[in-house]
């Protein structure tokens, strides 16, 4: 009875790892393989772990802060926007003229979305005495938003010691006088990050899935925050990591705009 259960453990090893030998010659296999159009648009992307907490928005509320006043001007601060290809295997390539025309499209996306709230973004050219306090306090917002979302406003990443604290985030004062050159008391970070799957890659989702394996297929996340300028507090954070809308069509760059928005309203 012993020769004969080790027998069976030996074949169910071997099986698995005939499986798993055939699922990595499959994904090498469809690296190479042509796809037609009417198929690629069959096989959308998808969403990885679409159920999951940590692929659902995030979005942060400093104390007291219940919405813009009406007519308020919010200067963009910045506005970033990649738009890629996914290959099959996973590598990303950056579009230069898609992400170009995709940016413009979000920005009047963005600046029509917040009209109807009664805002209004403004942009303008940054003095050369303001660049470097400019680009400073950018970088100090990445590693702001990052701890703020992983943290603190992410339900399965928490960390104990910011459990249960009230969102309280700044970046400091220095951003007051570009506040004053644009005549706005608020400023907009929006950031934004398209990987579209090939169709090989779609391909793979699906029949790795078959086999119980997952592969993840499309990158579509974005973040956007609003600042106080006079002080730097950060009012308001929203993360995304699994968008919707298409942001290199005009519809979908309306859908972007108004989840990225999500939560950002005007005082009754």
């Amino acid at each position: 009875m012993h020769g004969c259960g080790q027998a069976t453990e030996q074949r169910r090893a071997a099986g698995g790892g005939h499986a798993r030998r055939s699922a990595s010659a499959l994904l090498a296999a469809i690296v190479l393989l042509p796809i037609s159009a009417p198929l690629a648009a069959a096989l959308p992307d998808a969403p990885a772990a679409a159920t999951s907490i940590l692929a659902m928005p995030a979005i942060g509320r400093a104390p007291g802060f219940v919405g813009l006043p009406a007519g308020a001007r919010l200067l963009l601060l910045r506005l970033t926007l990649l738009i890629q290809n996914q290959a099959a295997g996973g590598t990303t390539q950056p579009l230069a003229e898609p992400t170009l025309r995709a940016r413009a499209q979000l920005q009047t996306a963005l600046t029509a979305a917040l009209a109807a709230r009664g805002l209004r973004l403004v942009t303008m050219a940054v003095p050369e005495a303001e660049a470097q306090a400019l680009a400073t306090h950018l970088a100090l917002f990445d590693l702001v938003a990052a701890a703020a979302v992983r943290g603190q406003l992410r339900a399965g990443a928490r960390l104990p010691s910011l459990a249960g604290r009230p969102f309280d985030w700044t970046l400091g004062p220095g951003l007051a006088p570009l506040g004053h050159a644009a005549g706005a008391d608020y400023g907009l970070i929006v950031e934004d990050e398209d990987a579209f799957g090939e169709p090989g890659r779609k391909l793979a989702q699906l029949l790795f899935a078959g086999s119980g394996l997952f592969l993840e297929s499309g990158v579509h996340r974005g973040r956007a925050a609003l600042v106080r300028l006079a002080d730097g507090a950060l009012l308001w954070l929203c993360d995304d990591p699994r968008m919707g809308g298409d942001p290199r069509s005009v519809d979908g760059a309306g859908r972007r705009a108004g989840q990225l928005l999500a939560g950002l309203t005007v005082a009754p």
